[in-house]
């Protein structure tokens, strides 16, 4: 056993020394190091017996290190949640072929409860590049994964709610309306004309209420939907948002021009990126500057040697202002409240969904000279 690991240290010492002109380190700097790491250290040969575990194993699994070690079976591998065993299986076996590997699991505490572990497994080799078994370094992760899982209820709680906000409300949002329109079609004659306007406002403020709760619902259900991948032509997808748009692309005599030659096809979700596309043009469009007709310029880039690709969307609107710039993708906050179409939760929509698609969005706008959105897919 100590053989084995005085090899894997004269190893690593050896890479070292190559690596920089530091002074040369020794095993026993590498024990103290493994002594004082707040992570599970496991070294185990090509037969897959474990030669050696770091003093924080002890703290993960709540055994004694000498009572694990004295097992004929792989005791981390033993106590491994029943679910993750075979992610473990396969980690090290893809290390035993010389690739490293990425896992999360659950051990089974000594005392019963499960514990959250990050771990990486890598191969180790000796000089010559002969595997000599596998290395695993396990963190852990029990209070990241809690709080993520909160988070998780959160956001469900959340979504449930508004869902139930927004589908109650719209029955007596419907028969309001229905109402408003019957004393109108109906009693309208006996009415004063102040009273025709007072039911002209209401219905139009019903209105306006029912947009407001389909734009929520619609806000909820964004992070349910599933993620479909798919390949996805930016020219097929950018001319069906310009033909849905088409009635308002005409009467705001737009234009929509686009740089390149060719445009890339994307592995993306269609209606999501179909969604980003529709909402950033039409906004250009809705929010365009009264001195001149709305001219959106719309690019394509791949990002260096990346597979991430770089959509900018520039337009001529009235643009933000720099103090409001900060809020612009929170839900409700509106900055044109003259335009009475929308809610405030266009780019608000749009954020989630490019977060969903794992991309990241960001802008820059001076007013009355124009605004342009950066998407990074």
């Amino acid at each position: 056993m100590w053989s084995f690991i005085r090899s894997f240290f004269s190893t690593s010492t050896t890479q070292v020394k190559r690596a920089s002109a530091a002074p040369l380190l020794t095993p026993d700097h590498y024990a103290k190091l493994l002594a004082h790491l707040a992570a599970a250290v496991v070294i185990r040969d090509r037969q897959g017996t474990v030669l050696f575990l770091s003093p924080f194993t002890q703290v993960l699994s709540g055994v004694a290190i000498e009572e694990m070690l004295k097992r004929e079976v792989d005791f981390i591998y033993d106590i491994t949640h029943p679910d993750d065993k075979e992610s473990v299986k396969r980690a090290l076996k893809v290390a035993d072929s010389g690739e490293p590997f990425q896992y999360r699991s659950r051990l089974v505490h000594g005392t019963g409860i499960e514990v959250w572990i990050d771990t990486r497994t890598v191969p180790l080799t000796d000089q010559q590049g002969e595997i000599l078994g596998s290395l695993s370094v396990s963190f852990d992760i029990t209070s990241t994964v809690r709080y993520e899982r909160l988070v998780e209820e959160q956001n469900r709680e959340l979504q449930d709610l508004s869902y139930m906000i927004s589908h109650d409300l719209k029955g007596p949002l419907a028969t309001v309306r229905g109402m408003t329109h019957l004393l109108k079609e109906e009693h309208a004659s006996s009415f004063k004309a102040e009273a025709v306007e007072l039911l002209d406002h209401l219905d139009q403020a019903g209105q306006r209420l029912e947009l407001l709760v389909g734009s929520i619902l619609d806000f909820a259900k964004l992070s349910s939907l599933a993620i479909n991948h798919e390949e996805i032509n930016l020219e097929e997808l950018i001319s069906d948002v310009k033909r849905d748009l088409a009635q308002i692309i005409e009467r705001e005599n737009a234009t929509i021009r686009i740089i390149n030659d060719k445009l890339p096809t994307l592995g993306s979700d269609r209606l999501r990126l179909y969604q980003i596309f529709y909402n950033l043009i039409s906004n250009s469009i809705k929010y365009r500057s009264s001195h001149h007709a709305p001219q959106i310029t719309i690019s394509v880039a791949q990002k260096g040697n990346s597979n991430k690709w770089q959509i900018t969307i520039s337009d001529n609107s009235r643009g933000i202002p720099q103090d409001k710039l900060p809020h612009v993708f929170r839900p409700f906050h509106r900055f044109h409240r003259e335009v009475k179409d929308g809610v405030g939760l266009g780019l608000a929509s749009v954020k989630k969904m490019v977060t969903l698609l794992g991309g990241e969005i960001s802008l820059k706008s001076e007013v009355e000279v124009g605004t342009t959105f950066v998407v990074e897919l």
